[in-house]
């Protein structure tokens, strides 16, 4: 029994390692999900790209992180919907914030810009300018701060 246990944690780890570490580096926008082309055409048009890093995940797919020539990060999943827009200190196009999440944010939080937004499947969390985090539900109702 501990021999056929030791055997099939071995395989497990040698099909994670046959995935682990690779990661494509490219210019070519095509690699991208027409989503993410798209994404980036409508919000941050005229920007070029620095490069795009491909991670192809075992359980996930192919994941993509875009940096922008404006130093702007964006991580996109296998189907080309945004994760995770990271401005570092810069603000986001007011377009990329969803718009419930938008309204609630000009009207309590008004003169303060969002400079990063990740998406997962609990909801939102959104980085301002001064520093404070937000969480928001999945239908993007404030739900608190970040600890």
């Amino acid at each position: 029994m501990k021999k056929a246990f030791f055997i099939l944690v071995c395989c497990i780890l040698s099909v994670q390692f046959s995935f682990a570490d690779k990661k494509i580096y490219t210019t070519d926008t095509l690699q991208l999900p027409v989503a993410a082309r798209q994404f980036i055409n409508t919000h941050f048009s005229g920007v070029g790209i620095s490069h795009i890093k491909i991670e192809k995940e075992f359980w996930e797919g192919n994941q993509y992180d875009v940096i922008l020539t404006n130093g702007f990060d964006l991580d996109f999943d296998k189907n080309g919907e945004w994760k995770e827009i990271d401005g570092h200190r810069n603000a986001l196009p007011v377009t990329v914030i969803p718009e419930k999440m938008a309204v609630y944010l000009n009207k309590n939080f008004p003169g303060f810009s969002v400079i990063s937004i990740e998406k997962d499947r609990e909801g939102y969390e959104v980085k301002l300018s001064d520093g404070r985090e937000l969480k928001f539900n999945r239908e993007q109702l404030f739900i608190g701060y970040e600890d």
